[in-house]
């Protein structure tokens, strides 16, 4: 289908069932999941780092985590951090087989490419929402949870777009702005507002993913500025506090963020479908017996959506003999 068709179809989804917004926030999910697995008599361990996963035999029996501790598993280990992860750390390349699909495997995690624009975010504490310029024709764009701003026209987006794909500074501030608190006054429970910018931008500004750290500041601060231009009620008396994140502070933060890849994986038609990740192994299995992934570096990709983790739980409850206890949703 393409990249460009498929803009179209998630537009016209939107129109069909809207834009869900998690009450709280998008932690939030994040709770409800781990009352789910609690409930059920599961643990969720908080603020253990998983440093690999335990291979014995050429099968996946436990995890060991940063502090020395290791988790055993009976049945199998579901990786949430996606297959650049898996095979860059959690398993040692020795540990692979070597029979030629399952390094087929490897090499093709290998080659699985970044998306090829990255996220600058700069995050706002507000104590009222965006009043944008527009707003004088349509009310309604003042209560509007997305608002693209930025590049106005087709000249304006193409440089933004060569910025990305030359690796330089970017110098076209813009892009989607979400003010989830007009929607959801939870998410601010002491008052005020909060909204955010996603800029599209390179990982290696220059070819250094290191430069980041001088300018990101600079950055945030021509964003904000051009921000504005576009919704001038963004004074500094209506802004509490201000956060910039470049690509390599997504990095850092959330380690399945390779690159700062917000789709984890390009999103081209070569690395989509039955291509996601690798030709072959579509269906959430790995080489390693009872080793599976659930990240949104399988299909369909990245999003508050929950569809990779339900695909592998097809897979897994179908390996391992266990009556799907989920509902079978109908569009």
């Amino acid at each position: 289908m393409g990249l460009g068709n498929f803009v179209f179809l998630v537009i016209g989804l939107f129109h069909l069932w809207g834009w869900n917004v998690a009450r709280g926030g998008t932690n939030s999910v994040a709770r409800a999941l781990i009352r789910v697995i609690e409930s059920n008599g599961g643990t969720v361990l908080n603020r253990s780092h998983v440093d690999r996963v335990l291979v014995e035999n050429g099968r996946a029996v436990g995890a060991l985590l940063a502090n020395g501790d290791e988790i055993r598993a009976e049945r199998a280990v579901v990786c949430g951090a996606g297959h650049w992860q898996l095979v860059d750390h959690l398993v040692p390349r020795d540990t692979w087989p070597d029979d030629p699909d399952s390094q087929a495997f490897v090499r093709g995690v290998d080659r699985f490419r970044i998306d090829d624009a990255a996220l600058f975010t700069t995050h706002l504490a507000l104590r009222e929402p965006p009043q944008w310029i527009g707003s004088e024709h349509n009310p309604d764009v003042n209560r509007t949870v997305a608002v693209y701003w930025g590049t106005d026209d087709t000249p304006t987006l193409k440089r933004q777009m060569w910025d990305v794909t030359e690796h330089v500074r970017p110098s076209v501030p813009g892009g989607l702005a979400c003010t989830h608190s007009v929607a959801d006054p939870s998410i601010n429970p002491s008052g005020g507002h909060s909204t955010f910018t996603w800029e599209p931008t390179c990982y290696e500004v220059d070819d250094d993913p290191k430069s980041w750290d001088e300018i990101c500041e600079e950055v945030g601060q021509e964003l904000l500025r051009e921000w504005r231009r576009y919704a001038p009620n963004l004074d500094d008396g209506n802004v509490v506090a201000a956060v910039h994140y470049s690509p390599l502070d997504l990095e850092r933060r959330t380690i399945s963020m390779k690159g700062g890849s917000m789709m984890l994986g390009d999103c081209s038609p070569d690395q989509m479908g039955p291509l996601r990740p690798v030709p072959g192994w579509a269906h959430h299995r790995t080489p390693i017996e009872s080793l599976y992934v659930s990240a949104a570096s399988c299909h369909p990709f990245a999003g508050v959506n929950g569809a990779p983790g339900r695909n592998a739980a097809e897979v897994i409850v179908g390996d391992l003999g266990v009556a799907r206890w989920w509902p079978e949703y109908t569009l």
